[in-house]
């Protein structure tokens, strides 16, 4: 996901694009939101990775 952020955003930023400054703002906006979507995803999975670990532990030692 975060290659194709680098690659909107550099397509946003080529010289293409320097007289369409509205698809300049939705391509630089569309890599923006995937970076957010990709940081959001990280952030789920570490969380489900602690949780899992933390009921694993409380399995070995005779909890919930």
């Amino acid at each position: 996901m975060l290659g194709l952020a680098k690659r909107l955003r550099a397509r946003a930023e080529s010289v293409f694009l320097r007289h369409q400054p509205e698809q300049h703002r939705d391509l630089v906006a569309a890599a923006s939101l995937i970076e957010q979507f990709a940081d959001l995803a990280a952030e789920v999975l570490s969380s489900a990775a602690v949780i899992d670990g933390l009921s694993r532990l409380l399995d070995v030692m005779g909890g919930a």
